[in-house]
């Protein structure tokens, strides 16, 4: 399992952030990273575009859901039934989510290891050979930000980006129907709990790993709003 890990992931990106640092980066650890993280989310788009797609939509026909529910609630075997129907008609497919979420987990944790552990040092094993060794990383981000140390106004940058980001997702979120349990959190309140861990997670982590996440946070902004738009005026189709 490790070796395929290290094949199908860890070695190809960290060939990626390499490349960049040899090349268009102009030996800038920074901008490496920030362009591998561009290129691993450019590989992901489908994948992300599918789950954010699958969000919108369910959220979107939840007041349908809550009257099948309504309606039939002394009828489950056709509540189910409808429901299922409603999922089918408008391509939403629940299971999706939490499949494509597992599938991002590897990945997460092979851009995870690069940044940490394959940029904290000389570049040891695990180069293509077309892909030439620098030696030790420069670690400095602009000439300005050692990206080995923490920094403070990375990891405040990165919450207060993902705090936005959440705010846009819970949005999305499918209200619960009614005498369903409800969260005990509000959309705002959610957010905040991500940007706090965001701030837990990134305190004392190299400013390298912030970069990351800011980068990959404003990818998923964008991509929340390019998903939004198009389907905005998408018209769902009922039961009716």
């Amino acid at each position: 399992m490790s070796y395929l890990f290290n094949a199908f992931l860890y070695h190809p990106i960290l060939n990626s952030l390499v490349f960049f640092y040899n090349t268009i980066a102009f030996k800038d650890l920074g901008i490496a990273i920030i362009l591998t993280t561009i290129l691993v989310r450019c590989v992901l788009f489908p994948v992300y575009q599918k789950v954010i797609r699958q969000q919108v939509l369910t959220a979107k026909i939840a007041p349908e859901v809550t009257r099948i529910q309504k309606e039939h609630k002394e009828d489950k075997e056709k509540q189910t039934k409808e429901i299922l129907d409603l999922y089918k008609k408008n391509k939403v497919n629940p299971f999706y989510i939490i499949f494509a979420i597992i599938i991002q987990i590897p990945v997460f944790l092979a851009v995870w290891k690069v940044i940490t552990t394959g940029t904290s040092s000389a570049i040891g094993d695990g180069l293509y050979s077309f892909v030439a060794n620098p030696g030790t990383l420069n670690q400095m981000f602009l000439g300005l930000v050692s990206l080995s140390d923490k920094n403070l106004i990375f990891v405040i940058a990165a919450a207060l980006i993902q705090f936005f980001q959440s705010k846009m997702a819970s949005a999305t979120t499918p209200k619960p129907a009614e005498g369903a349990p409800k969260s005990p959190f509000s959309g705002n309140q959610l957010a905040v709990m991500m940007s706090i861990m965001t701030l837990v997670i990134l305190w004392n982590l190299p400013a390298a790993v912030s970069l990351y996440w800011i980068t990959t946070t404003l990818f998923s902004v964008v991509q929340q709003w390019i998903v939004n738009i198009s389907i905005k005026n998408e018209e769902l189709k009922g039961n009716n």
